[in-house]
């Protein structure tokens, strides 16, 4: 499901439960994209990462979020013994996965490209206003820059200072256009397989 990440606990062998999670309400493979093995309880751990990304939770009931992996990777290498090579050697064994599956993973796993504001078709000069505090604006200063205030900044930057918080959030689903379209839906409609950015 590209553009969002899930992060979850197991008791079990990591590569086990991946395999557990997919089932036909679920469009393609689990994909370990960070493991560690922890003294730390588990449950606590698991608790402390989803409130740390609670902003970014697509449903309060699931533990899908809508942020950039290597955000949370950041915080999961301070928590324990990095077994992800491990997980993901298991996972490419798994001899379960056919061959429609492991291309449909490969293709949700292409990276999709940076934010550009041009090919968003988003002007210079366009003011973007905060989803959650509509006084707090940007104006728009060339494909990846914004002015807030007196600053020039990237858009992680001036994302971070609207939320009051000094760690990464992304900047997508907190801004919106002067129609009100949110930046998230304008990104995904351009870079989508079937947008005009592809």
């Amino acid at each position: 499901m590209p553009g969002l990440i899930k992060i979850g606990r197991t008791d079990q062998e990591a590569d086990a439960r991946l395999s557990q999670l997919y089932t036909t309400g679920v469009p393609v493979p689990f994909k370990c994209v960070m493991a560690v093995k922890t003294e730390r309880s588990a449950a606590e751990v698991e608790k402390a990462l989803h409130q740390a990304f609670d902003p970014h939770r697509l449903n309060p009931a699931r533990e899908f979020f809508e942020v950039e992996p290597e955000n949370v990777v950041a915080i999961m290498r301070l928590l324990g013994e990095d077994v992800t090579d491990l997980v993901q050697a298991a996972d490419d064994r798994d001899t379960e996965l056919t061959a429609t599956d492991r291309a449909a993973r490969e293709r949700a796993d292409r990276r999709r490209p940076n934010f550009n504001f041009k090919e968003m078709e988003i002007a210079p000069g366009t003011e973007l206003r905060f989803r959650d505090d509509e006084t707090v604006t940007v104006e728009v200063v060339d494909e990846r820059l914004v002015r807030m205030g007196d600053e020039i900044l990237s858009m992680s930057a001036a994302t971070r200072r609207a939320c009051g918080v000094d760690r990464p959030v992304a900047p997508m689903p907190h801004w919106r256009t002067p129609d009100g379209q949110l930046l998230r839906d304008l990104y995904n409609a351009t870079y989508s397989p079937t947008g005009t950015g592809q």
